[in-house]
Parts: C-alpha cells; structure tokens; sequence
C-alpha cells in the first residue's frame, strides 16, 4: 500500500499550493494539489508557521477557529458553495490527540501547544502510523524552525 499523500509530500498538515513560496520547499513539486517539502522538519514548520498566521493575522486563537480555517466544511466553487471536510469530525480528532479544549485560546508560540497541534493535525491528515513513523522525530526540530529558534 502507498504512503498517504502528506508523507510522499513531507507534508504533514497537507499544505495546498498557493502564492506562498515556503522555506524547504522542493524544486520540483510533482504533486498538483499540494506543496512537497524537502524534509519533513520543513514540512512541520509550514503547518506551525501556518497556525501562527492564523492567530496573528486572523484573530483565530482557539482549536475549533483554526480548524474551521484549514479545514473548513465548504468551499466556493464556479459560484456553488460545496461540501469539502467534515470539520468538527476533524476537531474532534485533534482534541483526541492534543487533549486540548476545542474552544480554549491557544498561544502557538508556546513550543508544547505547537508541537501538540502538529501532532495532531498531521495524525488527521494522514494516521498515527504515518505520524510516528515519519513526522514525530521531525516535530521539535520543524517547531523550531517556525519559531525561530535553531535551524534543522
């Protein structure tokens, strides 16, 4: 059986494409849909770097908030409003993982909650299995890098 897409991807959080050029991201990306990484340190730093863009810019400070951003339940295509993701399914999961209270504030620059939130979007996006065996060893060092504290 293949790799979920976020591994193949050193993606954890399964970032799409956007205008964004991220730090770590591969020369070639083979993926239409979303970005490859070289590593999954670099991956990891994109999801936190992307969580504290929701917070700073956005005002989103809790779990139920972020998620509802990243993955939110629809989406506008050629004027229709369609289904995209079962969001509070995904909440859920992230508070299985995390413990945290959905509608809590979270500070993301706290290292524990960003480490935490990592771990339990990227055991969403593509299993505990995948998560342990390719993304734990990257967390602390991908956390790091988003908030800018050692290179990987």
């Amino acid at each position: 059986m293949a790799d979920p897409r976020n591994a193949r991807n050193n993606n954890p959080g399964n970032i799409r494409h956007s205008d964004s050029q991220w730090e770590g991201m591969a020369a070639e990306q083979n993926d239409p849909d979303f970005v490859t990484f070289i590593s999954p340190e670099f991956g990891i730093r994109a999801l936190v770097k992307t969580l504290i863009t929701y917070q700073d810019t956005h005002g989103l400070s809790t779990l139920r908030e972020m998620v509802g951003r990243w993955a939110p339940p629809n989406k506008l295509v050629d004027g229709e409003w369609v289904f995209e993701n079962a969001t509070e399914a995904y909440v859920q999961s992230v508070v299985a993982t995390t413990g945290f209270d959905p509608d809590a504030p979270l500070d993301i620059r706290d290292k524990s909650t960003a480490a935490a939130l990592a771990k339990g979007f990227t055991v969403q996006e593509g299993g505990r299995e995948t998560f342990e065996a390719q993304f734990a060893p990257a967390v602390s060092a991908g956390v790091n890098l988003a908030l800018g504290n050692q290179e990987p």
